[in-house]
């Protein structure tokens, strides 16, 4: 068995399985898929969730978090506002959270372009971590998890 935790904070985002604040276990079946990837180090994932908000909504991430009546409409408000440790995103979430990645890839990419203090290697990570989200939540919203850990 493997287990994950679901915040009180983010209960929301699992909703499609009717559980909240708790440990929970659970087996992968045989016909289970599975990606794994790291976002980064903690100072690299918040830069990369930085230059989302910043790609997509025009502001820094802490200005978006600040302002949440203005900016939670967003397709993608559920990753940038999401912990970032721990947590668990089920299907709903993860649909509303491809779509707006899937719509925004190139949005995002030109904004790595059109910016100097982003060099190649940044910009390759960044372009990465995005893919790997949009793999990610592609499977999360297959009547999956997104498993932040």
């Amino acid at each position: 068995f493997e287990s994950f935790t679901i915040g009180h904070d983010f209960a929301g985002h699992v909703g499609d399985y009717g559980v909240s604040g708790q440990r929970v276990e659970y087996m992968k079946g045989p016909s289970s898929n599975d990606i794994d990837f790291r976002a980064g180090s903690y100072s690299s994932y918040n830069s990369f969730r930085n230059h989302l908000s910043c790609a997509l909504l025009g502001v820094t991430v802490s200005e978006a978090w600040e302002n949440e009546e203005t900016y939670s409409d967003h397709l993608i408000w559920d990753l940038l506002n999401f912990s970032d440790c721990e947590g668990v995103i089920g299907p709903t979430v993860s649909d509303v959270i491809h779509k707006g990645l899937v719509d925004n890839q190139s949005k995002f990419s030109s904004y790595l372009r059109s910016r100097s203090d982003v060099g190649k290697m940044d910009e390759e990570y960044y372009n990465q971590t995005y893919a790997n989200f949009m793999d990610a939540f592609a499977f999360g919203k297959q009547e999956g998890i997104v498993i932040f850990a």
